[in-house]
């Protein structure tokens, strides 16, 4: 999945787990009552996060923050971790009783995720080690260009905007991150960095070609060469960096832990989890041992793997996931694995040169939007590599029903 920042899923979760904890609300017997000193709480917490990241609030749907980017300079950052140490702190001394049970689970709910959120940005450090904390948490200029939330001459406006702000974003990223780096953040930034400059000049140029005002046309023009050049300054700043760049990415075992705890609320010791995993992987290799001795029973699990994969599409990973999403979709209400609300299905495109690090993701519209379409992601190889690595990489048919599913 692209990361689309992990303050914008818990942003999405929280509203939307709010607003569908309330449709519950009928339902609920009499002792039940919402309590709203909560939904005030939760209210403000949703506005008071949006000010601090408003490249969040415009993935959610909330378009009066079109074009801004967060403040990631010191005060910026001080501000968000303020503001997430004191939600927490707030929401602990809501007496649980008060609350209604759904209210209940909302307040361990934003209790957790707001944990998880301050751990990245004060325990991990992660603005100051790891280069890839900025592409997940506000970079991505893709709903102006894809998202059809308004007209293209208002959409137009909010990328101007969201470009004009790209060096002084770009300047504190640079003011922030530590060196030396370590080298996979920095291979994996590179072209990120490259890929946007060029979404600026060519996809987003044709995005808004469709616009005939004149006067903005040239606006566009002016804010995407400063954006640009930044963008490409970054690159050239990362490329010097590869000479000194390090392998010392790890969180180390104590993080690791406070991780799993703060992210995901798993308490389970590392070494346990280790001895589980390993269980695990071993069950794994036994069933793909199995699965092979019928499907390639003459060669080795990575040759039968090679040859599981050397069936590709013929029109293409995008094509093929296109054809095969609505199957997927009669399959699971024939077999009523799940509860499918409406009828959308997701679209599926190519994605933009400067999220190709990610083999394929999906973009859901945030809980603020309406009538929007999901849109799943499919990474092309890059076109520098060989020709046989290009093939390698194409997923084969059954490898991306299984991204598909």
């Amino acid at each position: 999945m692209r990361t689309f920042g992990r303050y914008a899923v818990v942003v999405s979760a929280l509203a939307l787990g709010f607003g569908l904890s309330a449709c519950k609300q009928s339902a609920s017997p009499p002792a039940a009552v919402d309590s709203p000193r909560w939904d005030a709480f939760t209210n403000a917490y949703l506005e008071g996060y949006f000010k601090l990241n408003p490249s969040s609030a415009v993935y959610q749907g909330r378009h009066e923050y079109d074009g801004k980017l967060p403040d990631w300079n010191e005060a910026g950052l001080g501000a968000m971790k303020d503001f997430l140490e004191k939600s927490i702190a707030d929401a602990q001394k809501i007496d649980g009783s008060t609350l209604s049970k759904p209210q209940q689970f909302e307040r361990d709910y934003l209790i957790n995720v707001a944990q998880g959120a301050l751990f990245w940005l004060d325990d991990a450090d992660a603005p100051r080690t790891n280069i890839t904390w900025y592409f997940d948490n506000g970079l991505d200029p893709n709903v102006y260009i894809a998202r059809p939330y308004a007209d293209a001459t208002t959409r137009m406006k909010a990328f101007i905007a969201y470009a004009n702000n790209i060096p002084r974003a770009v300047d504190q990223m640079k003011a922030n991150l530590k060196t030396p780096m370590p080298l996979s953040h920095v291979e994996y930034a590179i072209p990120g960095a490259t890929g946007f400059a060029d979404y600026y000049r060519k996809d987003a140029k044709l995005a808004f070609a469709s616009v005939k005002d004149a006067a903005l046309q040239d606006e566009f023009d002016a804010a995407v060469v400063k954006a640009s050049a930044a963008m490409s300054g970054l690159a050239v700043w990362l490329e010097g960096q590869k000479n000194t760049a390090t392998q010392d990415f790890a969180l180390g075992k104590d993080k690791f832990q406070r991780m799993l705890q703060t992210t995901e609320g798993v308490d389970t010791p590392v070494d346990e989890l280790y001895k589980i995993a390993q269980v695990d992987l071993l069950r794994n290799q036994t069933a793909l041992k199995e699965a092979c001795a019928k499907f390639a029973p003459k060669t080795t699990p990575a040759g039968c793997m090679t040859q599981m994969n050397a069936s590709k599409p013929i029109g293409g990973p995008v094509a093929e996931a296109r054809a095969q999403l609505p199957g997927l979709r009669a399959f699971l209400v024939e077999k009523d694995l799940v509860t499918i609300p409406g009828k959308e299905e997701a679209l599926v495109e190519e994605s933009p040169p400067y999220n190709r690090q990610n083999a394929a993701y999906i973009d859901i519209p945030g809980p603020y939007e309406k009538g929007l379409p999901s849109v799943y992601y499919i990474s092309p190889p890059d076109p520098a590599w060989t020709p046989d690595e290009q093939l390698s990489y194409i997923p084969g048919k059954k490898d991306l029903m299984f991204t598909s599913v």
